[in-house]
């Protein structure tokens, strides 16, 4: 994954301007990111469940109803919903994934640990630009997404220096 490790190489020279965190709430982002990324990954499904719930509702009671409508820009919108709510369950349970795999290594400040979450936010910000793309065409989500991975890409090059290549890097294979 060639491409991730030269957009890791880059943000790290952009960002390496910027005022660096205090020492010692560095180190405590370090040794406690698992706990927060367990925290994430509850939210996370929690999240999911309800957009689940949301989703299922939508396709089985409104969208029927709406097909006998005579309104098509009323069904274009539901069904723009359940197919946009569906790829935004994929996008969270992929996200999911990555980070249940990353909580080991980073309990154990392994270096493979700091690229899961690199490579979580770069596909979260991903997909938060699919979903501009697609969906909401506002720009204030776009900004959203922006701000948001650069607030994260910040924090993880602000305690990158506290992960030791103790396991191989998953994103380097």
């Amino acid at each position: 994954m060639q491409i991730i490790k030269d957009l890791e190489k880059f943000l790290s020279g952009v960002l390496k301007g910027l005022p660096p965190l205090p020492e010692n709430f560095r180190k405590w982002i370090a040794d406690n990111i698992w706990i927060l990324t367990i925290i994430s990954v509850v939210l996370s499904v929690i999240s999911g469940l309800l957009l689940l719930t949301g989703a299922i509702f939508v396709s089985a009671v409104v969208s029927p109803a709406y097909v006998n409508s005579l309104y098509a820009q009323e069904v274009t919108s539901v069904s723009h919903f359940v197919i946009f709510a569906w790829i935004a369950l994929i996008a969270l349970a992929v996200n999911v994934f990555i980070l249940l795999k990353s909580i080991p290594h980073l309990k154990t400040k392994a270096r493979a640990g700091w690229d899961l979450l690199f490579l979580a936010e770069v596909l979260w910000f991903i997909y938060g630009v699919f979903n501009w793309l697609q969906y909401t065409r506002d720009i204030s989500s776009l900004f959203g997404s922006l701000i948001g991975a650069l607030i994260g890409f910040y924090v993880l090059f602000q305690i990158q220096d506290k992960f030791s290549a103790k396991s191989s890097s998953p994103v380097a294979k």
